[in-house]
């Protein structure tokens, strides 16, 4: 297991960390790039999709308001109605049935209109067609009702003859009652445009039901971004359309009072009511957002119909609105995962490249430390040499330290190494360097400076009285035979001392021990003799 760590800890985590921090700079900023470039992508879909939304509903809404305008052109070129005095009516029954028999075409024709209808000037309804199940009919002139407390029609009854109103968007209400049909409310738009007569003489009100599912379910076709869903907001913040069903058209329902935009979204989208496309990206969302209002209505009708012809909302603006949670998308999952799996191998190169920084150095180091080994110290047994014995001398010369010199030659081992061979003679010298250095100071210096010729260098040590111990000892330990597997000799030593004396060269003193050695080799051997 040692391979998994490193040799030289705190460079090599060093090392590994900077090499993270590189790669996962780079990482990020790829990361942030191609991030940006999909949020791009996102919001250019996005942008695409609420234009689309914008446009449709526009273009629906004018469209109706063109289809109200040659209604209301229908009934005043013919001069079906006049003015009594005192209220509007019918100028004979036949132009009623004209009337009547035309509207009924386009009802039954234009499937998406509910409802058509003329209100005299009080508000009572002087015509209405409804659109059945199956077919539109004409409403009994008995069952005609009192319009007269409805905002559409107050607020409608004021305009002048070149408006068109658009009422709020609601669920259609019958009889103090919620209309449903096939198991669905009906949301529905009023157009209600003033009739006058060539004399400018106000004569009623025409209102037009849009059921607004046509307009939903074109907008549906629309999108191109699955993953998000767009919203239509009223003023209140209520939804109009949404992905949810259940809450829609919260403003009409008792129990559902609060369900507001605000309620499902962190993001205050009744405060952009900008007629252009505003975007925002907020902690993993991209909201989009673009109000539709009368100017927008009005100025989208002047440029599709000739003539002046000016909306007016009841309801102020509509809010497109769109939240993409782009974290949760399959492709950005599959980003991050991918980017997930780079990181992850990235620390297992910068793993990998820190351990083989860490080997190379190693072995950088080693190789300087084995050649400077080698450079002062002896290859056979292993002990400094004659340079590193030197360094030594010179160095404690330098400070003024006592120190002292044993030169030991070895007795017997020309005759060792010719009788019994090198390998024998080897063995010899590691084994005398053993035996030597067994009898020393672990600070004292054991060198070997020439075939059979060693000197100890003895640190802060200049009692002759210890060193002749030591000199004793030392040529005890040779009494010893030198047993090699079946082979058995003997060798001696002959030593010489010399102590340090304050300005000696470093020549001076091994001279002097080597002569105290040389006394010794002359009068018998194997005995050691202190320089005087």
């Amino acid at each position: 297991m040692k391979i998994l760590f490193f040799r030289k800890v705190k460079q090599s985590l060093l090392m590994f960390f900077f090499i993270i921090v590189v790669f996962f700079s780079l990482l990020f900023l790829s990361f942030w790039i191609e991030q940006n470039n999909f949020l791009d992508k996102m919001r250019i879909s996005l942008s695409s999709d609420i234009h689309a939304y914008q446009a449709t509903f526009t273009d629906e809404l004018i469209g109706i308001a063109s289809d109200v305008e040659v209604i209301k052109q229908l009934i005043t070129q013919n001069n079906v109605l006049a003015w009594d005095g005192s209220t509007t009516m019918f100028v004979s029954p036949e132009a009623k049935a004209i009337v009547e028999n035309s509207m009924l075409t386009i009802t039954q024709s234009i499937k998406y209109f509910d409802q058509m209808r003329i209100l005299n000037t009080a508000g009572m309804e002087i015509v209405r067609i409804n659109n059945g199940e199956d077919l539109a009919y004409i409403v009994d002139e008995v069952d005609l009702q009192d319009k007269s407390d409805r905002y559409y029609f107050t607020e409608s009854i004021l305009l002048d003859d070149n408006y068109i109103y658009i009422s709020r968007l609601d669920l259609n209400v019958g009889n103090g009652q919620i209309e449903i049909n096939d198991g669905d409310y009906k949301p529905v738009l009023r157009f209600a445009t003033p009739i006058y007569s060539d004399s400018d003489q106000l004569l009623g009100v025409l209102v037009v039901n849009y059921l607004v599912n046509d307009i939903f379910d074109s907008l549906a076709q629309l999108k191109q971004n699955e993953a998000s869903q767009i919203d239509i907001i009223n003023d209140d913040g209520y939804y109009l359309m949404s992905g949810n069903d259940e809450i829609e058209f919260g403003f009409m329902f008792d129990d559902k009072l609060d369900e507001t935009v605000d309620k499902y979204h962190d993001f205050d989208v009744l405060s952009y009511t900008d007629s252009t496309i505003q975007q925002f990206t907020v902690n993993g969302y991209i909201y989009t957002t673009m109000s539709m209002d009368d100017t927008l209505f009005s100025n989208t009708i002047a440029n599709q119909i000739t003539g002046d012809i000016i909306l007016t909302s009841g309801s102020g603006s509509y809010i497109l609105f769109s939240q993409l949670a782009y974290r949760n998308l399959p492709e950005y999952q599959q980003r991050m995962n991918t980017y997930l799996i780079i990181g992850a191998f990235l620390v297992i190169i910068a793993y990998v490249m820190t351990r083989l920084f860490d080997e190379i150095e190693f072995a950088r180091k080693e190789r300087i430390y084995t050649l400077k080994y080698l450079s002062e110290h002896d290859y056979l047994t292993s002990l400094p040499n004659r340079a590193f014995l030197m360094s030594a001398i010179e160095s404690y010369v330098s400070r003024h330290k006592r120190m002292s010199l044993m030169f030991i030659d070895l007795d017997g081992f020309k005759n060792v190494n010719d009788v019994f061979g090198h390998a024998i003679g080897d063995a010899s010298l590691i084994e005398s360097a053993k035996r030597i250095t067994d009898h020393v100071r672990d600070n004292d210096i054991v060198a070997r400076v020439g075939g059979d010729e060693f000197i100890v260098l003895f640190d802060d040590l200049d009692d002759i009285v210890a060193l002749k111990q030591i000199a004793k000892r030392i040529l005890d330990s040779f009494k010893v035979k030198f047993v090699f597997d079946e082979v058995e000799t003997t060798l001696g030593v002959s030593i010489g001392i010399a102590v340090y004396h304050k300005g000696q060269t470093i020549d001076d003193l091994i001279n002097a021990a080597d002569q105290a050695m040389y006394s010794i080799k002359e009068h018998g051997k194997n005995n050691f003799a202190i320089f005087k």
